[in-house]
């Protein structure tokens, strides 16, 4: 699956307000590389710390975790796309497979009965 990464989540909405990580450290009274080392922990991340994100640009939690619906609907999509793919892929190898076993008891049938030898 497309990474649902809040960095990228923050990010995007960072571009959006014309604004950039360190002006938003700034705003939210922290360092920007405490800021960042915080993101890095993704979900993790303190609730106090996200809440603060979220009200100084005016969005909602669910947008600064899951990205807007847009891109949400674009990575399930793409999510179903690589698994539909896969999906067929396993199908076609299975079939291939199929036909091996076909094509084996065919000359199994048609092979002549062998001739065993007793020895003693």
């Amino acid at each position: 699956m497309a990474d649902l990464d809040l960095r990228y989540n923050l990010k995007n909405i960072l571009r959006e307000r014309g604004m950039n990580q360190l002006e938003l450290a700034k705003k939210i009274h922290i360092s920007p590389t405490n800021l960042n080392t915080r993101l890095a922990r993704g979900r993790n991340c303190q609730l106090s710390l996200l809440e603060s994100i979220c009200k100084e640009l005016d969005v909602e939690m669910k947008r600064l975790m899951y990205g807007d619906e847009t891109q949400t609907q674009t990575l399930i999509q793409e999510e179903e796309d690589m698994y539909r793919l896969k999906y067929e892929k396993l199908l076609e190898k299975i079939v291939e497979r199929d036909e091996l076993i076909f094509e084996l008891e065919e000359r199994i049938k048609k092979a002549p009965p062998s001739k065993s030898k007793k020895m003693g």
